[in-house]
């Protein structure tokens, strides 16, 4: 008991650290009036409710609320979250008007008036017990569809996922943006990490997984695709007409509204760009501000850090890092000029490499002797010989020509013949 009561190491908190993060975290969501998950069950509203009807009026895009977990969440927490739910839309930031669903009438009013973007239907679904889902299957029925596409535009398609299918090959899925595409058709896939774009076909469509002949924009397929590796494909490339001739782009402008940030961003800040299907950390080069902050508007320049990307001009773009948030349009694209090929480029000559390698001539042996090659140790002497290349101080050059050299035994002979002459 004693050592208890002087805090002994054997009762200290292991980690001291993460326990009073969470102690700042109940903190802030407590004076935000926002709750905590129990660990009895009751649940509550988390601290990113507050913030993602903000993310999608600064987007310009129009949503769809649903509460989820009815049959097992006390009536309190409900009427709670319910309350702060209608407090959050009705805020100055939002601006929206908060339409409670519990019947097909209230479903086909705010269906009829929900392009407006004025109005915010809310559902309360139970997955469990299946409680209000026809409704909200019934308003998703009734929305016309987002964009209007003609046949004759040049067809685009983002892909969101990618599959490897036994006996049929690389398939990939996504949403089909505008024109039509058809069974056979030839178009581009890219970009790859050089920023370009190769030709492919498509050898089968699913929709609905069920084999359709063509698409229209605004529908969402899958792709299986001829001659092509799963390796070669990742999230956020495009498929296009060649009539589009696309082009990436390392570097954009947007103009961008910041949502959240604690401190202040400030060029060479980096964070995640999504556009699209397009999910890249991009770093600021330069802005029209020296400075942003919460509430602040600006004309900014974004360079991706790993690859060049597609991106098409008015897109809609969410920048986040950790809690911050902003959001905003593309402007201006700038394109990404393609290089020359790796076999085009100018090749280094190495030093190190020995003569007469790759097309490059001897020196001339005869001559200046600073032409002619000296020979180290015995390596040199057995290699210059099998090369057939000989040198004045060679073994093989004394064999090969008697008249520069005389063996031994002749000169001894010589000298006593000359002794016994005299």
């Amino acid at each position: 008991m004693r050592g208890r009561r002087q805090g002994c190491h054997l009762y200290r908190p292991r980690r001291t650290r993460e326990v009073s993060e969470d102690h700042d975290l109940r903190d802030d969501r407590t004076r935000s009036g926002l709750r905590d998950v129990d660990d009895r069950g009751e649940r509550g509203n988390n601290r990113d409710d507050e913030g993602a009807p903000r993310v999608g009026v600064g987007a310009e895009c129009a949503g769809v609320r649903c509460v989820t977990k009815i049959d097992m969440c006390p009536s309190n927490v409900l009427a709670e979250t319910l309350k702060l739910l209608h407090k959050v839309l009705k805020s100055p930031g939002c601006r929206k008007i908060p339409v409670p669903v519990s019947n097909k009438d209230d479903v086909i009013v705010t269906a009829s008036n929900f392009t407006s973007q004025r109005v915010c239907p809310i559902f309360q679904v139970s997955n469990v017990t299946g409680e209000n889902l026809p409704l909200l299957k019934t308003f998703l029925n009734l929305l016309s569809p987002r964009m209007g596409t003609h046949a004759t535009d040049a067809s685009e398609f983002q892909i969101d996922d990618i599959y490897s299918v036994p006996g049929v090959g690389t398939v990939v899925s996504g949403t089909t943006m505008r024109g039509v595409i058809q069974l056979n058709d030839s178009l581009l896939l890219g970009p790859d990490p050089l920023g370009q774009f190769v030709n492919i076909a498509i050898r089968t469509i699913h929709r609905k997984r069920m084999p359709v002949k063509e698409v229209r924009g605004g529908q969402t397929a899958s792709f299986a695709l001829k001659k092509i590796k799963r390796s070669q494909i990742r999230k956020g490339m495009v498929i296009v007409s060649p009539a589009v001739q696309p082009q990436a782009c390392w570097e954009f402008e947007g103009d961008i509204l910041v949502l959240h940030h604690p401190t202040t961003i400030c060029a060479r800040y980096q964070a995640m760009v999504h556009c699209g299907s397009v999910r890249q950390t991009a770093s600021i080069t330069a802005m029209d501000l020296d400075c942003l902050r919460t509430g602040d508007k600006s004309r900014v320049h974004f360079r991706f850090i790993k690859q060049p990307e597609y991106i098409r001009e008015g897109s809609r773009l969410v920048f986040r890092e950790g809690r911050t948030k902003a959001v905003g349009n593309v402007v201006k694209v700038f394109p990404h000029v393609v290089g020359l090929p790796q076999s085009h480029r100018a090749v280094k000559v190495n030093k190190m490499r020995p003569r007469g390698c790759e097309g490059e001539p001897l020196a001339p042996l005869s001559g200046n002797k600073e032409n002619q090659p000296r020979s180290r140790g015995r390596r040199s002497r057995r290699g210059n010989s099998e090369s057939g290349v000989t040198h004045p101080g060679s073994t093989a050059s004394r064999s090969d020509n008697p008249t520069t050299h005389r063996p031994r035994e002749n000169e001894s002979e010589s000298t006593q013949s000359r002794e016994l002459d005299k």
